[in-house]
């Protein structure tokens, strides 16, 4: 398959070369397959599949999602409690679920919540999404476990500020995982808690109630106050709720509804949309560049499957149409680099030089550009996502994966697999 050179290398041979194009093509095909099958495919008794591309959380305009309403409850509300309710929901989508740019809508003492709906069954469904960032949120501490409004001891209601500082960490013992809430005191906190809870590293020192319900147990130390939670939701929850306050009033569901995306067919006209764009430049490469656009082609198909399985199984914050447009920005820029590295090795090979050299001259010509464009791009992905919006969040996203993928593609395995086909062009 290979001639082996004096200085102990390899020479790629035509029969090496179609047999490595072959393994690709079939990889591709059957990740291509295992991304995007329909949703909800069975297997044994109680499995589901779903598949990469069915796990992308996908924003209302381009998803189907649900909107749930409540009312509002207005007695003996204390003034700018009822005006400040979806400022504070709003925040809980931010900070526990980073989703932005949602639909919250206040009108009168009426409240719509609408988050997309969510295909893993791994993940927070959405129902639990609504009723965890429309919860009251009150959180209360108390030196033991019977509640009692005359026994609490600090909240996080009321004028009085109690808490300075909120962060969360884990600690493992054993076979056993924490996820730990952190709360600094101010100095009227730390008044208060020195009086009422018992100060130890061991032992229990105070009790958390979450809307009246006491749920954790705190140690107290040190003028801070470590709450012991079972999971990592759990204790994002919780220091939201202490970090931004309660709702100071109660909601009452009053409807419940799965709505289809705010355009028709989103999905799959964006889906056929950009697979048009994808044979547009893998046809383009193929006229242009011959056998190296092939290797173009290749490095533009593996760069959406990977793009597509990673934002279904492992992150992507929501995918929306700005997403959708970072997508389309993030192919451009991979088929731009990869139009301009292979034309830098056509003008060598034109120039009358050898294949070999026109390939390493050429890509090496085209590094430093190239370098400097995919961190460009980079950079202002990065500044989009820290920032976010409901329109900065998932362009910014879609941006750094591209600009990401752009630089392992773009300078390194194009020229590998430009290397491979070497033997086919000539």
């Amino acid at each position: 398959g290979y001639i082996v050179t004096s200085q102990g290398g390899f020479i790629m041979t035509k029969q090496l070369s179609v047999t490595l194009l072959s393994i690709l093509l079939v990889l591709i095909v059957l990740f291509g397959v295992f991304t995007f099958l329909p949703d909800n495919i069975s297997y044994g008794d109680y499995g589901v599949f779903h598949a990469p591309a069915n796990l992308i959380q996908k924003g209302p305009d381009i998803g189907p999602s649900v909107t749930a309403t409540y009312s509002v409850d207005t007695t003996d509300l204390e003034e700018g409690v009822l005006e400040n309710v979806d400022n504070i929901v709003t925040t809980r989508l931010n900070k526990m679920f980073n989703y932005y740019g949602l639909p919250v809508v206040l009108e009168g003492n009426k409240l719509s919540v609408t988050v997309p709906q969510t295909a893993n069954e791994e993940k927070t469904d959405a129902k639990t999404i609504i009723e965890t960032v429309v919860a009251e949120g009150k959180i209360e501490f108390l030196p033991s476990q019977e509640y009692s409004e005359s026994n609490v001891v600090l909240s996080n209601y009321g004028e009085t500020k109690y808490f300075s500082n909120v962060s969360t960490s884990n600690y493992v013992n054993g076979a056993n995982k924490y996820y730990i809430v952190n709360v600094s005191l101010t100095s009227e906190g730390k008044e208060l808690a020195s009086e009422k809870f018992t100060a130890s590293t061991t032992s229990w020192g105070a009790y958390c109630a979450v809307d009246g319900i006491v749920t954790y147990g705190a140690v107290y130390s040190n003028d801070t106050l470590q709450i012991y939670t079972s999971s990592k939701e759990q204790a994002v929850a919780l220091a939201t709720y202490i970090n931004y306050g309660s709702l100071q009033t109660t909601l009452t569901e009053t409807g419940y509804e799965n709505v289809d995306s705010s355009i028709p067919s989103a999905s799959l006209i964006f889906g056929i949309a950009t697979l048009v764009l994808i044979v547009a430049v893998a046809l383009a490469l193929l006229i242009k560049y011959g056998v190296n656009g092939v290797a173009g082609i290749l490095s533009l198909l593996i760069s959406a499957l990977v793009f597509t399985i990673f934002s279904g199984l492992v992150y992507f914050s929501v995918f929306n149409l700005y997403a959708w447009i970072g997508v389309v920005l993030g192919l451009a820029l991979i088929s731009s680099l990869t139009f301009y590295s292979l034309g830098k090795v056509k003008y060598y090979q034109l120039a009358g030089n050898g294949n070999k050299y026109a390939r390493k001259t050429g890509f090496n010509s085209s590094l430093i550009r190239t370098l400097i464009v995919n961190l460009c791009v980079l950079v202002v992905g990065v500044i989009l996502w820290v920032i976010p919006t409901g329109v900065t969040l998932g362009l910014g996203n879609s941006l750094v994966y591209s600009a990401v993928l752009s630089m392992i593609f773009t300078l390194g395995l194009n020229r590998v697999f430009v290397s491979m086909l070497a033997p086919l062009s000539k």
